[in-house]
């Protein structure tokens, strides 16, 4: 017995319902006109029922899988990378977006004052602006953030599609933490695309 003819026989069940009670034959008693009304709001009821469960289950595969493949989020095509860079170490290596063989962008140092130099690259064909962040430091090897309370940051900067726009931020690690000997990281919250 195939699954499919078990799962027709189990929904004709359903269907019919307690109430079932065919075609009315000739004559008719109000019995069986009552019987009537009842099967008929019974499975009025579950075809209202399937249609919800059905119109909720279609919701919850268009906002879970299919509208973020369709139409990604902003955040979802912006990767933001922190490094520290207070000019006046030797020049760091490029973004670790920036894949070998592959021009990186001009370099843009920072100063002591703002030693956190963040790239935000765009890779949507869209431009992308209003990018809410926050800013990590971690020391190598371990998981606990060492930066102060209050390391949201925002740029406003539209960066034009598949660009990288580079700035540079106060550092916002604990006291008496060397920021040279942390790594850092740029955790997006929201981000916005320029032309909606």
């Amino acid at each position: 017995m195939s699954i499919a003819y078990s799962a027709g026989r189990i929904w004709r069940k359903i269907w019919n319902g307690p109430f079932h009670i065919g075609r009315l034959a000739q004559p008719v008693t109000v019995g069986d006109v009552l019987m009537k009304l009842l099967e008929t709001a019974w499975r009025t009821a579950i075809l209202a029922i399937t249609i919800v469960v059905v119109t909720v289950a279609c919701g919850g595969v268009w906002f879970t899988y299919l509208s973020p493949v369709i139409f990604p989020r902003a955040e979802t095509n912006l990767v933001v990378e922190a490094v520290y860079d207070d000019g006046k170490r030797t020049i760091p290596a490029p973004p670790p977006f920036v894949k070998p063989g592959q021009k990186a962008p001009p370099v843009f140092r920072c100063t002591p004052d703002y030693p956190i130099k963040v790239s935000f690259w765009n890779k949507s064909s869209r431009p992308i602006t209003d990018v809410y962040f926050d800013i990590e430091a971690y020391n190598v090897g371990y998981t606990n953030n060492l930066v102060d309370g209050g390391a949201f940051r925002e740029n406003h900067r539209v960066v034009e599609p598949h660009h990288v726009w580079t700035t540079c931020y106060a550092s916002p690690v604990l006291e008496g933490v060397d920021p040279l000997e942390l790594t850092y990281k740029a955790s997006v919250s929201t981000a916005s695309y320029a032309d909606e």
